[in-house]
């Protein structure tokens, strides 16, 4: 594995990735650590490729705040002072959230958020 720094984000790709330049190819590898100006954060697809091993700052949804979440809604019951979570449903990481004052706020892309829920 090899990290490459662009612009305030940090990419992970294989060392063969990180060798080469195609020309016109902007990003390469898959976005890991995001806002590095303002200390980093995971990325989205990081979160769901290693959350898993994290320890602090996690959050464990049930299946009605999973709902929420997923929908782009802000979760009142839970409540911080603006930390940046990793959110777990079953032991699974799916994402990232901010525990504000309103409630915890998603930090879902919206590919991967859903509405309907079967």
């Amino acid at each position: 594995m090899a990290v490459i720094r662009s612009g305030k984000v940090l990419n992970i790709t294989s060392t063969d990735g990180a060798r080469i330049q195609p020309p016109g190819l902007k990003e390469r590898g898959i976005s890991f650590i995001k806002d590095l100006n303002k200390g980093g954060r995971l990325s989205s697809a990081a979160i769901r490729l290693f959350g898993n091993l994290a320890t602090r700052n996690v959050v464990e949804l049930d299946r009605k705040q999973m709902e929420v979440y997923l929908g782009g809604g802000v979760i009142e019951d839970l409540r911080g002072g603006g930390d940046y979570v990793i959110v777990k449903y079953k032991g699974w990481a799916v994402g990232g959230g901010i525990l504000s004052k309103r409630g915890l706020i998603p930090m879902v892309p919206k590919a991967v958020k859903s509405v309907k829920h079967y």
